[in-house]
């Protein structure tokens, strides 16, 4: 059985919120909330999976548009997705992309999108090597040494590199 002794901050913590949320409106709570806690912002694990992920959820419930945190890498990502028409547009807005997905016929172009390399287990292909989802109707996107491309682009260039993701 544990003691009060180590309960304490657990207390404190519930003593606070009892006396401070009584009376406030939820936009104070919040703030209140957010200066007694801290602003603890989430880790993430796997940003490119995250992204992957984020647009795979949007495009399967037919939201329009998407943010997601801010790295070049992403960007990269998703300038290979608006290349191929996959995505209408896409801005840089502070720490966050906003991402706006094409529709055809009020279907969302990306009917599938797969992440094919992972933190725990990088998948690296040549060029002859690289993946061409649905015998070419997809395309695959890759990490070269000279930046984010889609597959096709890196067979041209005769180059290999990370195999990202799948998309089609």
């Amino acid at each position: 059985m544990l003691a009060v002794e180590d309960h304490e901050p657990l207390l404190e913590d519930l003593v606070f919120a009892d006396c401070v949320f009584v009376n406030l409106p939820p936009v104070e709570k919040s703030q209140v909330l957010e200066r007694h806690l801290g602003n603890k912002r989430m880790l993430i694990g796997d940003p490119v999976g995250d992204l992957l992920t984020r647009i795979r959820n949007a495009a399967s419930s037919r939201n329009v548009e998407l943010e997601a945190p801010y790295s070049r890498l992403k960007e990269g990502i998703v300038k290979v997705l608006k290349e191929e028409k996959y995505v209408e547009s896409f801005k840089k807005d502070g720490n966050s992309l906003k991402i706006v997905l094409a529709f055809s016929r009020r279907q969302p172009q990306i009917t599938g999108i797969k992440n094919v390399s992972k933190p725990g287990l990088r998948i690296y292909r040549g060029k002859d090597d690289l993946p061409r989802p649905l015998n070419g109707a997809g395309i695959s996107i890759v990490s070269t040494p000279e930046g984010v491309m889609s597959g096709k682009a890196a067979r041209k260039k005769g180059l290999g590199g990370e195999v990202l993701a799948l998309v089609w």
